[in-house]
């Protein structure tokens, strides 16, 4: 998923990238039914606790692979089409600016964190 977003975005591939941006939910379904899985296994053999804990953070961590990947593949359609399809509730959308609420200059400036941003 990742080496397609990658290729996607360097190929301008907006069917590539719009195959993997609809991949994005079965992998998060998958994620979450392997920490409902091993859940219930840790609470059945509580003699492996960590090594559970730890497939739980891997699953957790690949799912954090799989959501930049999907990133990446919106911003190929982005570049390459000119058409946002990021979700509505996305923090960061195509079309932000450093003046977005999300970017409060009054509150960077009083923590001395204005200095180096690129839109001053």
């Amino acid at each position: 998923m990742f080496k397609h977003s990658i290729d996607a975005f360097v190929r301008e591939d907006v069917e590539l990238a719009r195959a993997i941006v609809s991949r994005d939910k079965q992998l998060d379904d998958m994620n979450a039914s392997a920490n409902r899985q091993l859940t219930e296994r840790m609470m059945q053999d509580r003699d492996q606790l960590r090594g559970y804990l730890n497939l739980i953070l891997i699953s957790r961590c690949l799912e954090r692979v799989g959501d930049h990947a999907t990133n990446i593949a919106e911003d190929a359609v982005y570049a390459a089409a000119a058409e946002d399809i990021k979700p509505d509730d996305d923090p960061f959308p195509a079309d932000s600016t450093c003046q977005s609420k999300l970017f409060n200059r009054d509150w960077l400036a009083s923590n001395h964190l204005d200095r180096d941003l690129p839109c001053n």
